[in-house]
């Protein structure tokens, strides 16, 4: 066999060809693919070709922009950077999204880059060469042989088993710091507006609430 060795310019990801000399057909052995964490995105510069796993913390319903795709903007956090949030921002047709995104699933992010945007590095993941998998607690349901991703992108590239192992990771993680168990077995009677908000809340928790607006000046 003639071994040949080919590399990127950002030097991401290395591909090792194999050529057979009577047929000289080619086959393909990539290098596996680094997913950096949140603190490593926020430390950095502007970055191509990224690859990420994280929680899901907060994800508004996709809206339309000025062009002919719709924006789904959501904030991600992960175990090294539990007081923070990356801001991510993901833009394609509806029927290319994740229509039942939650807070508290793992997404993962391929092929996606950073930008500086408000003052805060944002992960951006825009057509035609990004991809994401979402894994939702559907996914953890069924997960008696293998992890499978709830949803996922047409051009995603399958994960290894270290990657499956640090979404169970976070999974347990996110759970474990009562990011959404507080919310789910927290009952608000219904004369609590009498009570302060610091009394029906706990820290980092995520509720809805709903107001009357009294006065506007």
């Amino acid at each position: 066999l003639i071994f040949m060795q080919e590399q990127n310019k950002t030097k991401k990801l290395c591909t090792l060809k194999f050529v057979t000399p009577k047929t000289n057909a080619i086959v393909s052995a990539e290098r596996p693919l680094t997913y950096l964490t949140l603190e490593q995105i926020l430390r950095s510069n502007k970055l191509t070709k990224v690859y990420c796993l994280a929680i899901v913390k907060t994800v508004s319903p996709p809206f339309p922009t000025l062009g002919t795709d719709l924006l789904l903007k959501l904030t991600l956090c992960d175990d090294t950077i539990a007081n923070e949030f990356v801001n991510c921002r993901i833009f394609d047709q509806k029927l290319n999204l994740p229509q039942n995104l939650q807070t508290g699933d793992v997404l993962v992010v391929q092929r996606g880059y950073t930008e500086e945007w408000a003052g805060k590095i944002s992960l951006i993941a825009n057509k035609p060469a990004y991809a994401i998998m979402v894994y939702s607690e559907k996914s953890f349901k069924n997960s008696l042989l293998l992890l499978e991703p709830s949803f996922k992108s047409v051009h995603s590239v399958p994960l290894s088993n270290t990657e499956l192992n640090r979404i169970s990771e976070l999974w347990a993680w996110y759970r474990s710091d009562n990011f959404m168990s507080k919310v789910s077995k927290s009952l608000i009677p219904s004369k609590s507006y009498q009570k302060n908000i610091v009394e029906i809340t706990a820290p980092r928790m995520i509720f809805d609430l709903v107001c009357k607006v009294l006065q506007v000046k």
